[in-house]
């Protein structure tokens, strides 16, 4: 792949074992590229750590979500609703049942697609455009719940 490729079409979960990163998420965590903060995402989100997930936000950003199933869409605009958001969606998918199945990121954007079937839901794309702090500036979560289930997005 191009440089700063995390080898879309890799086997599922590939990415998310190997993410090691060898630099901490603490309170002087900057990402120096799109590529870094990208991974950096992705295990927070794996790892469950919060606080790492909301490091990668700022009160600027907007996360817009969309069930196809349910015909569910909410928005998630600055760092308290956003919160709000993954506080509710990470313990629902976030399982040794999680899969990702792709991803790619370039500068300026990342992208993934997942699922959790066991968890009800079926797949699930994410598209993330950076700013130039490399901070996510726009995301969009959009999933196909399964038939039946309860998904229904926190309300910020």
């Amino acid at each position: 792949g191009a440089a700063g490729d995390t080898g879309a079409g890799a086997a599922p979960n590939a990415f998310l074992s190997a993410l090691v990163l060898g630099k901490s998420s603490g309170a002087g965590y900057r990402a120096a590229n799109d590529t870094e903060a990208f991974l950096h995402h992705l295990q927070a989100f794996q790892q469950k750590d919060m606080d790492g997930i909301m490091l990668d936000y700022t009160n600027q950003s907007l996360v817009l979500y969309y069930d196809f199933f349910g015909d569910k869409t909410q928005k998630y605009l600055g760092l308290s609703q956003i919160r709000t958001f993954f506080e509710w969606v990470v313990p629902l998918v976030v399982t040794e049942a999680l899969t990702a199945n792709a991803t790619e990121v370039r500068s300026g954007m990342g992208w993934f697609v997942w699922g959790n079937p066991e968890q009800g839901v079926i797949s699930g794309t994410d598209s993330i455009a950076y700013d130039e702090q490399h901070h996510v500036g726009f995301q969009s979560v959009v999933i196909t719940s399964a038939p039946g289930s309860s998904i229904s997005p926190v309300v910020p």
